[in-house]
């Protein structure tokens, strides 16, 4: 994946904070303070073609993890009201 060099950082930070999270969460002990779950999420946004797909493979891939899409207009409306 060829990235300008701000968004290939923004998804190494992403893998680091999800490499890291059993360091935060249990080892400096910040999870029995807080009660918001210790999952990781990103919202990968623009147009058709731009690779939102392929980054987030490439992230679940580095992680060894499932990679979960959800369709953000099957689940929330845009309208308001």
């Amino acid at each position: 994946l060829v990235l300008p060099d701000r968004l290939r950082a923004q998804l190494v930070e992403l893998i680091a904070a999800a490499r890291h999270r059993r360091l935060v969460f249990e080892t400096w002990g910040i999870g029995a303070s807080t009660k918001r779950g210790r999952g990781i999420s990103a919202l990968f946004h623009g147009d058709s073609g731009t690779g939102k797909t392929m980054a987030a493979e490439v992230v679940a891939h580095e992680l060894g993890r499932p990679l979960l899409r959800c369709d953000a207009s099957s689940v929330l409306s845009k309208y308001v009201g």
